[in-house]
């Protein structure tokens, strides 16, 4: 049906790797060139854990309504493809990105890449958006759920049970935003037990971090680049060691949002920074646990810089070495 003259296909029944397609199947069904729509009316398409499943480099592929299994990196995308209303169940590593992706109400749910980059994107190259979707329980090596060395867009999506050595959900490597959207319960390592920002730009609104956990990391977000944080909500974050919801070694900008009963058994309940420009306005700390900071703790390497808070808490920061601090408001 890929292959046919049509590029229009319409799945009436599940479609499952046969035991004599193993071999002739094992990259996946390929399609170069050309448009092609794929409408699976709900109908799986089951790899049975042998193969990859799509193999796609068109001008724009568009499959809705459909339900992807059980693949070995079960979809690689070197042209344009846009998914709407589909699952992605217990593959082995669910899409490899190449090209320019679109996700539209999709369920990525128990994709285990074990040792990979990511349980169920790896976005290497082109842009991704990613709108109103839902990602559970996905588990890999660097993040859980979303790996990216590119720039991207998320829109309005859930990260729940996601799990990690590094980034519990989402790993950035390039540029990217994250808008209305929530995470909850995800677990890392060494990282942030919901983001990682490794040298990008990242821009974080209107987003709810709730119990995540890292053993090493940060509770929530762990930044090494340029992170920004806008009307977000921190709660029953913890981490290990620092950051009870965001360690920082970079620069960090905050404004309009709440930390509230964030753990660190270390440093800093809320934020520790070490190193860089740290500027928080307009937010509110209450409630916060830490070692060494109930609320803030920065090292002296640290500008920082509090306009219009409210802190709670006797401590408002704790200083290593006297950094340069202005507090205002």
């Amino acid at each position: 049906m890929i292959h046919g003259p049509r590029d229009r296909v319409v799945l009436t029944s599940d479609i499952t790797l046969g035991r004599r397609e193993e071999e002739e199947y094992k990259n996946g069904i390929e399609f170069k060139g050309g448009h092609l729509r794929i409408y699976g009316a709900g109908h799986t398409i089951d790899a049975r854990g042998k193969s990859s499943i799509f193999n796609f480099d068109g001008e724009h592929v568009y499959i809705e309504n459909a339900v992807i299994k059980n693949g070995l990196d079960a979809i690689s995308n070197t042209g344009s493809l846009t998914f709407v209303e589909c699952s992605f169940l217990k593959n082995s590593g669910a899409i490899i990105n190449d090209g320019k992706l679109r996700v539209e109400n999709w369920t990525f749910r128990k994709n285990l890449n074990d040792g990979g980059a990511a349980g169920a994107i790896v976005h290497n190259g082109g842009y991704l958006q990613i709108d109103m979707s839902d990602f559970e329980e996905n588990c890999a090596k660097d993040a859980g759920a979303i790996c990216s060395s590119k720039s991207g867009t998320i829109f309005g999506c859930n990260f729940t049970k996601n799990q990690a050595d590094g980034a519990g959900a989402l790993s950035c490597k390039g540029d990217f935003k994250v808008m209305h959207s929530k995470f909850e319960n995800n677990m890392a390592i060494r990282d942030g037990g919901a983001i990682s920002n490794r040298n990008a730009d990242l821009l974080i609104s209107h987003s709810t971090f709730k119990r995540n956990f890292a053993s090493k990391g940060s509770g929530a977000i762990s930044n090494h680049g340029n992170l920004s944080v806008e009307y977000c909500d921190f709660n029953e974050n913890g981490v290990g060691l620092c950051g009870g919801a965001i360690r920082n070694v970079c620069n960090l900008k905050i404004s309009e949002t709440y930390f509230r009963y964030n753990r660190s058994c270390l440093r800093g309940g809320a934020i520790s920074s070490d190193g860089g420009i740290l500027e928080i306005s307009d937010s509110s700390f209450s409630g916060n646990r830490g070692a060494i900071g109930e609320e803030i703790c920065i090292s002296k390497e640290d500008v920082l810089k509090l306009d219009n808070c409210r802190l709670v808490d006797d401590k408002i920061a704790y200083n290593e070495s006297y950094p340069h601090c202005d507090f205002s408001g």
